[in-house]
């Protein structure tokens, strides 16, 4: 007998927590597995939250937990995976694009001897041709410039066992990507294609600048490329500015103004200064996140959860 968790992050979701709570009831299941649902309500300012409590008096398989305001979809998704005492513990979203009848394949694969299951996307046709190439190259830049090896194709829909989920809780990372964090932790792995959906109700609450954060956020938590990226244009200037030098020492002219005049002096000033520009802005990033990791500020407040749920971290920044 095995304790299946299922953590669904809502904000904003008062359309499709009861479809989800009615497709996760018709999942076929092992009689002798018990199931909690847990969701997190991530400062909803609709419904969302009075139907969580609705559900949770009918069906004691369901356990919620609200936030005090919103605190991001990586917070949610940590406060359920802290809450979560399943032997297998599942993460989807809850605006039903990933499909929840793919949840026994996750489990058998599993039971076969994987401990981490991914749901990897196959096709999303409702995707802007745009955000999918950034996608691609973004995952193709991560995977190459660190030491986590980040699946592409790959969201929040996967199944943790509960070994790799205790080591997954002791990364209390203040700037948090989760997929990368779930990455790092390594463990045996396996694959489950799926075509994600459209929404099933609703619109989408993650804009273009939150998904450019978490891109951003990525890059500052598992690699220093950026930052080496920016001594390598460094060296290139040096050894642009010693060859004009030279070439300039042997012709006895200043190359650029004979060449160009004086546009083009200007144009590699504010090239040269563009890029010191840039560069200390991602020195200063890294910084910042040394800083937010240095208050200790807990990664999520609750005001309200299940009686029945554990304790868990509470949004601890550290263990």
């Amino acid at each position: 007998m095995s304790l299946v968790s299922v953590v669904i992050p809502v904000y904003n979701e008062q359309e499709c927590v009861r479809e989800m709570f009615q497709r996760l009831e018709a999942l076929p299941r092992d009689p002798a597995d018990r199931w909690e649902y847990i969701f997190v309500d991530d400062g909803s300012r609709d419904q969302t939250l009075p139907i969580l409590r609705e559900l949770a008096a009918k069906s004691d398989r369901v356990k919620y937990i609200s936030f005090s305001r919103n605190f991001g979809h990586e917070a949610a998704l940590t406060a359920g995976l802290d809450h979560a005492t399943g032997d297998a513990v599942i993460t989807l979203d809850g605006d039903l694009q990933h499909p929840p009848e793919l949840i026994p394949k996750l489990i058998e694969n599993w039971r076969a001897g994987s401990e981490i299951v991914y749901a990897r996307r196959e096709s999303a046709e409702h995707l802007p041709a745009l955000k999918a190439f950034l996608s691609r190259w973004f995952y193709r830049v991560i995977r190459k410039s660190s030491r986590a090896d980040i699946p592409p194709n790959t969201a929040n829909f996967r199944l943790m066992d509960r070994r790799a989920l205790e080591q997954f809780r002791r990364l209390r990372e203040t700037t948090r990507f989760g997929r990368g964090l779930v990455a790092w932790t390594g463990f045996r792995q396996a694959f489950v294609p799926y075509r994600e959906l459209e929404r099933f109700a609703g619109r989408t609450k993650y804009t273009t600048w939150q998904s450019a954060r978490l891109a951003i956020d990525a890059f500052i938590s598992f690699t220093d490329f950026p930052l080496r990226l920016g001594s390598w244009a460094g060296v290139a200037f040096l050894v642009a500015a010693v060859a004009l030098f030279l070439l300039a020492a042997v012709r006895g002219i200043f190359l650029p103004v004979a060449f160009a005049g004086p546009e083009l002096i200007f144009s590699a000033i504010f090239f040269v200064g563009g890029t010191i520009l840039v560069v200390l802005g991602l020195l200063g990033a890294y910084v910042a996140n040394i800083y937010k990791q240095a208050q200790g500020r807990p990664l999520y407040i609750v005001a309200e959860k299940s009686p029945t749920l554990p304790a868990g971290n509470e949004g601890a920044a550290h263990e």
